[in-house]
């Protein structure tokens, strides 16, 4: 936060400081011309991320998406953060999901009038409640 040079995404997936000309020499052009390709709202290159190791924009990070995506590669089983769930939060969304599954079916054996079934997933619906209100 301190730091006057502030952070570059770049930095960190070429591998840390600006004096590693070996890891900006790995950035390989794509066959299909990424170095002549420019960023259409920045008018940033491939070749001006090597040379400042940073992207000009937001839409840097699409216009050189396949390129970054090689980067992210390399260093990472694949290109999406799934990110850790809090303790509880997953268990409270598959509370909830089964909540809502069980008020449709609920509400299909009410209109199909089968009352047994409506009876059965009214109690079910119950207890997810009150497990509900007792966790909270």
């Amino acid at each position: 936060m301190t730091d006057p040079t502030g952070f570059a995404l770049a930095d960190m997936l070429l591998g840390g400081s600006s004096s590693s000309s070996g890891a900006v020499a790995s950035l390989a052009p794509s066959p299909s011309g990424a170095s002549s390709r420019s960023c259409p709202q920045c008018g940033f290159t491939m070749a001006d991320l090597k040379k400042v190791r940073r992207f000009g924009c937001g839409v840097c990070y699409v216009t050189f998406r396949e390129e970054v995506n090689q980067m992210i590669r390399g260093m990472h089983k694949g290109p999406t953060h799934c990110g850790k769930v809090p303790d509880g939060l997953m268990e409270m969304h598959q509370r909830n999901q089964r909540l809502e599954e069980l008020r449709v079916k609920l509400e299909q054996a009410v209109i199909t009038e089968n009352y047994e079934e409506a009876a059965g997933l009214r109690d079910e619906i119950r207890q997810l409640e009150e497990k509900v209100a007792q966790t909270d």
